[in-house]
């Protein structure tokens, strides 16, 4: 039963309705320096052609560097592919032999994103006391360039347009007798969603 907001990254608010990776919803991290670190190290964002990386502006990585999560980005949808990604015997002959075959999540390719990083999607369930009247989501925008999310709740649909750096509130109406939501939250893979509410 959700009856307070959720702080996404802080697991004591989401009361587990996230249960790993499946739901889409992938924790984003935010790099942070404590103790007398805090104030004499400036923490800057360096983008090279594989990833970014966040460094302490003097010298190396240090004690007291630290990156917890703040909120989660929309970054599904995951597909259930099997146990593992190691071909099974008869599947490794049958490749070797240039037989044709049905499409196969472990010899496929994966999915390339390219560009800004593509669009993703996430979803959670969960229970909310009777007498709600709107689902309010504050999501982020840390692109620089604005960004578009959709929200959807019980099959109602609201979607907003963010500034560059800017967060924004999405209210979707609820039905008088919602107690049992279902919300997918679809958008750049750059958005970040800090807190959902019930109202």
């Amino acid at each position: 039963m959700i009856d307070a907001p959720i702080i996404w990254g802080r697991y004591e608010t989401e009361h587990g309705i996230l249960t790993g990776i499946n739901s889409g919803l992938m924790l984003n991290s935010r790099p942070v320096l404590t103790g007398s670190y805090r104030d004499s190290i400036e923490i800057t964002v360096t983008k090279t052609a594989t990833n970014s990386r966040a460094v302490p502006a003097v010298g190396t990585v240090a004690l007291g560097f630290n990156i917890p999560p703040t909120g989660r980005r929309p970054f599904g949808p995951y597909v259930h592919r099997g146990w593992s990604g190691v071909p099974t015997y008869e599947a490794a002959i049958v490749q070797a032999a240039g037989k044709p075959r049905e499409p196969d999540a472990i010899y496929d390719e994966p999915e390339v994103i390219t560009g800004a990083g593509g669009e993703g999607e996430g979803r959670f369930w969960c229970r909310i006391p009777p007498g709600k009247t709107a689902s309010v989501h504050r999501v982020f925008n840390p692109a620089d360039t604005p960004l578009t999310v959709r929200v959807r709740v019980n099959g109602r649909d609201t979607t907003a347009t963010i500034a560059p750096g800017a967060t924004a509130a999405v209210s979707v109406p609820l039905t008088a007798d919602a107690t049992t939501v279902e919300c997918l939250v679809h958008g750049d893979r750059r958005l970040v969603l800090l807190e959902t509410s019930f109202e």
